[in-house]
């Protein structure tokens, strides 16, 4: 069955990147099967999303539960559900409003878009440049992928967004020199993942 489910895969869903050849069909706790019949320990979890596991009896069962009620219908109108998890957020954390996303590409996109708009607003039209991390990966949208600091990800998509610049990773004096009156922003992942595990030395602090 794998075999057969990856050659008709092969035939409509475009190639990204590499895939694993394993077609997966179920998952329960931390364990996966494949359409073989074949069981996994997943140390992925959908590269780092997955924190319930699978078939999670509670997830489950908000998910039917609003699903039977209403599926999407834009934020044109306020549901109660997105309220109540926007005030857990808020609650729950340091900062006074939360903005949704669907994917970690979309979270770091809206992160440059309020930047540039806050630095341009607050500290002057040049006030928009972004300082990133070299070996670092923030998504595959224009201005994510400038902002990943890894050539082989940009390759083909030139000319990049202008206003970025790289410096390595736990390099803080390289990044104290780089940081000027037109810096609106510096986006730093606590630990590099993608490009390699690069753990920052001790804690990261402002």
């Amino acid at each position: 069955m794998t075999n057969e489910w990856i050659e008709r895969g092969t035939k409509v869903i475009m190639n990204t990147y590499s895939q694993f050849p394993i077609v997966l069909e179920k998952g329960n706790g931390v364990h996966l099967w494949d359409s073989d019949g074949k069981k996994y320990l997943d140390f992925v979890a959908g590269i780092a999303v997955n924190a319930l596991g699978y078939n999670d009896s509670d997830y489950v069962k908000e998910l039917s539960t609003q699903l039977a009620k209403l599926q999407h219908c834009s934020n044109l109108y306020w549901m109660p559900p997105s309220i109540e998890l926007g005030e857990s957020l808020v609650n729950n954390s340091c900062f006074d409003k939360i903005f949704y996303c669907n994917s970690g590409a979309e979270a770091v996109e809206a992160a440059i878009k309020l930047s540039k708009k806050y630095g341009k607003k607050f500290h002057g039209e040049n006030c928009y440049e972004i300082i990133t991390m070299k070996k670092s990966f923030h998504g595959r949208t224009m201005a994510t992928v400038t902002a990943t600091g890894q050539t082989k990800y940009q390759k083909g998509y030139n000319p990049l967004l202008p206003g970025f610049s790289y410096v390595d990773f736990n390099n803080f004096k390289e990044l104290e020199k780089t940081v000027n009156q037109n810096t609106c922003a510096i986006i730093i992942e606590p630990i590099q993942g993608e490009g390699g595990i690069h753990p920052a030395e001790g804690r990261i602090q402002a």
